[in-house]
């Protein structure tokens, strides 16, 4: 059941706003389901939920709740649970960053990384690493630098956490049915902008269509 409201928020969209605190009950409520599908669907479907509702405070004030809940689900090998987790933090972040504490739910993720079973939670999570790359310093090298790409924020924390990602992304690139076309190319492009920001930090890249 879970997983078919996940589906009817994402096939509804922004129509959905007017049950979005009927619906971020129940799913809240199976957040904390002993069985790790239900988790793992509930999971999903919050992250759709606060993707495409428009009642924002609504959702925002239920943010510490759904971190609360989601934290242990990332450590929890079992169905697709770490994945979906995943992505849920990953919309979450993307749609109100100033209400996620990055620099404690970011490495979290990053430790579990690349996502094994649900590859169309790379879309959310990888547009989320790329956003958070805007400005930032990279570690050793001096000057801040700055992405060319629009809309996109300033952090630290993803920053420090460049040598962890470069394999991690050198992993996802070497595949091409993890990423569509879209986002991959997104990928690549911060990747070289890496790689020429810190010389030799990523030298695959070139090898990389």
């Amino acid at each position: 059941a879970v997983g078919v409201i996940a589906e009817i928020i994402t096939g509804m969209k922004n129509a959905i706003t007017p049950l979005t605190g009927q619906l971020l009950q129940l799913l809240l409520r199976r957040l904390s389901d002993v069985d790790p599908q239900t988790k793992s669907n509930a999971a999903y479907a919050v992250g759709r939920l606060v993707e495409f509702s428009e009642a924002d405070a609504e959702i925002v004030k239920e943010y510490p709740t759904i971190l609360s809940k989601l934290e242990p689900c990332l450590e929890q090998q079992t169905s697709r649970l770490p994945d979906n987790t995943t992505g849920c933090l990953s919309r979450m972040i993307l749609k109100h960053r100033d209400q996620v504490p990055i620099g404690e739910v970011l490495p979290a993720i990053v430790k579990i990384l690349p996502l094994k079973n649900d590859y169309e939670e790379n879309d959310p999570l990888y547009r989320m690493i790329s956003q958070l790359c805007k400005y930032y310093r990279v570690p050793d090298f001096g000057e801040c630098h700055r992405l060319n790409m629009a809309d996109k924020w300033e952090d630290q924390t993803v920053a420090q956490l460049t040598p962890n990602l470069v394999p991690v992304f050198q992993e996802v690139l070497s595949d091409e049915d993890q990423l569509e076309d879209e986002r991959r190319q997104e990928l690549i492009e911060l990747v070289r902008y890496l790689n020429k920001a810190q010389p030799g930090i990523a030298p695959w890249i070139d090898q990389v269509a």
